[in-house]
């Protein structure tokens, strides 16, 4: 279970460098099309990432997998609330959140990564409703909406092959080990009924 859980994280973190690309492709997007509120959030995603790269490279993959869950949860919950509210198209990635953390994090882990993004989404619901933060449903063009769509979904494509390829890697080796497993007892009920000397039966 060790193994898998390191092998899972290892594959994620392959990924942090095509999150961090995106992020950048966003915000130049943003720059050329004169959309600036959300250049700060970005830049703090992308320094999250960076950072959560840093931890992987380092060997601490537990704390880089669960900075990258947090990282991407502020991300959307910022977008959240200066844009849409729950209706705003970055909060399509709280599942994809949600998959990754289930398969990268162990449980306790998970279950505060969980309770972040039941904190982060009733936080944007009650400033939908109280309007603590001025939010603007139409700062982002239908462009720059389905600009965020598509780099969700693009890393969501990548991610999801990259873990089942860790997946099938993880079933070739088990299969590999039960056939070494299966050649061993048959080479050792040979040498318990026979004599390795002569070949004759005990």
């Amino acid at each position: 279970e060790a193994a898998e859980f390191r092998q899972l994280e290892r594959t994620l973190l392959k990924s942090l460098p095509i999150a961090i690309g995106a992020i950048a492709f966003v915000m130049v997007f943003d720059v050329l099309t004169g959309h600036y509120a959300m250049l700060l959030p970005m830049a703090l995603g992308a320094a999250g990432f960076i950072a959560a790269y840093a931890f992987g490279r380092s060997g601490r993959l537990g704390a880089s997998t669960f900075l990258i869950v947090v990282t991407a949860t502020a991300l959307v919950t910022i977008s959240a609330l200066t844009g849409g509210g729950l209706t705003d198209a970055a909060t399509i990635a709280y599942p994809v959140i949600i998959l990754w953390a289930g398969m990268t994090l162990r449980r306790t882990p998970f279950i505060g990564a969980l309770a972040l993004m039941a904190l982060s989404i009733g936080l944007i619901a009650a400033n939908s409703s109280m309007g603590w933060i001025d939010a603007d449903p139409g700062r982002t063009a239908p462009s720059g909406h389905l600009m965020v769509v598509l780099v969700i979904l693009a890393i969501t494509a990548y991610g999801v092959r990259m873990l089942v390829e860790a997946a099938r890697e993880s079933l070739e080796r088990a299969t590999l080990e039960i056939a070494l497993r299966r050649q061993t007892e048959r080479e050792l009920l040979e040498l318990t009924t026979r004599d390795s000397l002569t070949g004759l039966f005990n």
